[in-house]
């Protein structure tokens, strides 16, 4: 019976060689080493899974918008305050309320993710020396509505002291 069985398998693999040569691929892929290249380790941005998030700082983005604005002809120096909802939060695909999991290998379980979602900009505060002209004020509200995709209600242009 076993002998037959394994007769069947041969004469398959035999008509689908594709089958081996992926199978055949896999196996080798799984024995390539994987390992992180960058200086920064996976536990030094890793959920409590062990899986690395992507990196947001507030800090940052309130940084990098702050320099753009006051590279703007009539802006002068700027403070910018950002909102933002949550922080950056990982996507794992639900069934019945629980995470779905499959093998790792080596007898571990990972949880089946579909994404990260990141933060979502509630409201920008800018204060800067040039708000007293309308022009400098479309410039910056423009420049803050693109970077975080707000709409002029949650922008505020405010003239610096």
């Amino acid at each position: 019976m076993k002998g037959q069985k394994l007769d069947k398998l041969r004469a398959w693999l035999g008509r689908n060689p594709y089958v081996l040569l992926v199978l055949l691929i896999g196996l080798v892929l799984l024995m390539l080493p994987g390992g992180q290249k960058s200086g920064k380790t996976a536990a030094d941005t890793a959920d409590p899974d062990g899986i690395p998030a992507p990196a947001f700082s507030l800090a940052e983005e309130q940084e990098r918008l702050r320099s753009t604005l006051e590279s703007i002809s009539g802006v002068g120096k700027a403070k910018v305050l950002l909102s933002v909802r949550s922080t950056v939060s990982r996507n794992l695909a639900v069934s019945g309320g629980e995470a779905l999991v499959v093998s790792a290998g080596s007898g571990r379980q990972e949880a089946v993710e579909l994404g990260y979602g990141y933060p979502e900009y509630l409201g920008a505060v800018v204060v800067c020396q040039g708000a007293d002209s309308a022009g400098v004020r479309l410039a910056v509200f423009d420049a803050v509505a693109a970077f975080t995709g707000l709409g002029m209600a949650s922008i505020q242009v405010l003239k610096m002291d």
